[in-house]
């Protein structure tokens, strides 16, 4: 049964920003002994449990890691210097996004660096561009993905408006060998797509202003 209870507040991280605050918190020893880090997240979490596991295995063992990581980071007590300064880096990213019920609280985070990717997007300088990846391979392979971004202008229309190009190169970096990879990992090849293949969708949004 859904419940009709509405939240104070959301507070939306990825991986990074829990990694980020265990390089402040120390190691994480889970209940299976097994230990995860800031250095070994990413791969504990995204990539080790569709290599090894079932599906069923894979839910249990990262609410066992959510569970464990969220326990160790507050029961480590909050130092309000070096969780800013940890967290830095991923809010510049736009890792971390909030949204409150308090209006006049939400009317200040929807203009600051929390308020979200289209928050970003309308206060980036200039005429900021945003480009966003949606993994379509139905499967965790995005983590072998390496993403290059550049962008480029021409002044030369007699309407004196600016051409400007986004190019985005995608590079699989995965082995040879992930076409023998699990389907949990690799996706179950719809649309033809080869084992060990990234799909990805690309989407390229504007400035207010453009055409």
């Amino acid at each position: 049964m859904y419940s009709s209870e509405v939240p104070d507040a959301v507070v939306s991280v990825d991986l990074p920003v829990v990694a980020a605050l265990l390089a402040v918190s120390g190691t994480v020893t889970l209940p299976d002994g097994s230990t995860v880090d800031a250095d070994n997240l990413l791969e504990r979490v995204l990539i080790e449990p569709y290599m090894t596991m079932e599906q069923d295995e894979q839910t249990v063992f990262q609410r066992m890691v959510t569970k464990a990581a969220l326990a160790h980071i507050l029961e480590e007590g909050i130092d309000p210097i070096a969780w800013m300064q940890a967290l830095v880096e991923p809010v510049e990213q736009g890792r971390v996004s909030l949204w409150s019920a308090d209006a006049d609280e939400q009317a200040v985070i929807s203009g600051s660096p929390l308020g979200g990717p289209l928050v970003r997007l309308s206060d980036a300088p200039g005429s900021g561009y945003a480009v966003y990846l949606n993994d379509a391979t139905a499967g965790k392979m995005d983590s072998y993905l390496d993403v290059a971004i550049a962008s480029g202008w021409a002044m030369c229309r007699a309407d004196e408006h600016a051409d400007v190009a986004i190019q985005v190169t995608m590079t699989n970096s995965a082995p040879a060998e992930a076409a023998s990879w699990p389907w949990y990992m690799t996706g179950p090849g719809e649309d033809g797509l080869a084992a060990g293949s990234i799909s990805t969708d690309i989407t390229v949004a504007a400035p207010p202003g453009t055409f």
